[in-house]
C-alpha cells in the first residue's frame, strides 16, 4: 500500500504544472490562468494548498485547497476558509491520500487564523468530509425560471406536442409572474464598473448586517468577478430614481446549456429586489436562455419573492457543510452561488 507526504503552501508555485496536470485529467476546460487567480488578488489572503505526494516516485496524488473569506455580523469580522479543489488521481482513490487532505486542512483551522471552514462538495467528496468531522446541517435548494418552454415541455411530452403547448405555457408564465405587473420608482442597468457606489453600497451592508455576510467590498468584486478566468460575469446595478443612490446589485453569466445563473443578489427593499429579478429574467430572455437558475438555503426569506415570479423548485438539493464556528448558526446566512469556491 503506498504512503503519501502532506505538503501545505500559500505558494505553490514549484508545482504548478503537476497541478494543472491533475486538473486537466479531473477538472478539463479549467484554464491554468486559475492558478494564478487564487494566488493574488484576494483581499482576504492567498489560497492554501494542501498536497498529496506519493512517497518514493513523488508524483503528485491529490490536492485540496482552503479560500479565505471574510464575513461579518452584527459589527463582527469572522475570517472563513471555503474548502474546494478536493480531487484524488484515480490510480489513488481506494487506498489514497483522501482523508490526510482533509484531515490537515480541518487541523490547520487554527494556524490559518479561521473561525470555520466551509465547504459545498459533490456526493463522493461529502461521504469523506462528514467521515472526519464536517457537519451538513443546511440544504441549498436550486430554482429555476423557465424560459426556453419548449426544452422543459420536450422532456415530458412528444415534441410535436410541445411545440405546439410552448406558446401557451409561455404566455400563462408572464400573465401570472410578478413581473408583468410590477412598478418600482427606480431603475436598473448593466454596469461595468465596480467603483465608488459598489463600496458605499457594501459599507452600508456591512456595518448594518444582522445576518451573516461575506465580504462584497468593490476589490473583493473586482477579483471575484471580473479577474476570475472561469466565465464572464455580469453586473446589474439598481438604483433609486433621482438620488441615483445604489439600492442592490446582482451578478451572473451563463454556462453550458446556456443557462443563466444568479451567483449574487442583494437588495435593501422588496421592490429593488424584484426590479433585479426582472431584469435577471428580461437578459435571460434576450440571450435566449433556457432558464434563469438561483440557489437559495431553504429557509430563505427571498423564496417566498421568487416564487411570484414563477421560480420552480429544480428537487437539485446542495449541502452546505461547516467545520468550527461552534457560536455561529448556519441559519442566519444568506448563502449564495458566489460564496463557493467555483
Amino acid at each position: 500500500m503506498a504512503s503519501f507526504e502532506i505538503v501545505r503552501t500559500d505558494d505553490p508555485s514549484a508545482y504548478r504544472g503537476q497541478i494543472l496536470r491533475l486538473w486537466e485529467k479531473n477538472l478539463p476546460g479549467t484554464p491554468a490562468e486559475r492558478f494564478e487567480w487564487m494566488r493574488e488578488g484576494n483581499p482576504a489572503g492567498p489560497t492554501t494548498w494542501f498536497l498529496a505526494f506519493e512517497e518514493g516516485s513523488g508524483e503528485i496524488a491529490g490536492t485540496l485547497t482552503i479560500m479565505p473569506r471574510r464575513l461579518y455580523r452584527g459589527g463582527r469580522q469572522y475570517m472563513a476558509g471555503i474548502m474546494g479543489d478536493f480531487m484524488v488521481d484515480a490510480a489513488h482513490r481506494v487506498f489514497g491520500p483522501n482523508l490526510m487532505l482533509v484531515r490537515a486542512a480541518l487541523n490547520s483551522l487554527g494556524d490559518l487564523g479561521l473561525s470555520f471552514i466551509y465547504t459545498v462538495p459533490n456526493e463522493s467528496s461529502r461521504k469523506v468530509t462528514e467521515h472526519v468531522g464536517v457537519r451538513y446541517v443546511t440544504a441549498l435548494d436550486c430554482w429555476a425560471r423557465p424560459l426556453d418552454y419548449g426544452f422543459y415541455l420536450r422532456k415530458r411530452l412528444p415534441a410535436p406536442v410541445a411545440s405546439l403547448l410552448s406558446p401557451a405555457a409561455g404566455a400563462a408564465f408572464r400573465i401570472s409572474s410578478r413581473e408583468t405587473w410590477m412598478s418600482f420608482a427606480g431603475e436598473v442597468e448593466e454596469t461595468p464598473d465596480i467603483g465608488k457606489d459598489f463600496e458605499g453600497y457594501w459599507e452600508r451592508l456591512r456595518d448594518g448586517a444582522e445576518m451573516l455576510t461575506g465580504e462584497r467590498s468593490a476589490a473583493y468584486l473586482r477579483w471575484r468577478y471580473q479577474a476570475n478566468p472561469l466565465y464572464r460575469f455580469r453586473f446589474l446595478a439598481c438604483r433609486k430614481r433621482g438620488s441615483g443612490e445604489m439600492s442592490g446589485f446582482t451578478v451572473f453569466c451563463t454556462r453550458e446549456e446556456n443557462k443563466l445563473d444568479v451567483y449574487d443578489l442583494q437588495a435593501d427593499d422588496g421592490g429593488s429586489f424584484d426590479a433585479l429579478v426582472r431584469a435577471l429574467i428580461e437578459a435571460g430572455r434576450a440571450m435566449r436562455s433556457q432558464a434563469v437558475y438561483i440557489i437559495a438555503p431553504r429557509w430563505s426569506s427571498s423564496l417566498a419573492r421568487l416564487g411570484k415570479f414563477r421560480f420552480l423548485d429544480t428537487k437539485d438539493t446542495l449541502q452546505l457543510g461547516f467545520f468550527g464556528g461552534q457560536d455561529l448558526s448556519l441559519e442566519e446566512w444568506h448563502f449564495m452561488s458566489g460564496d463557493r469556491n467555483i
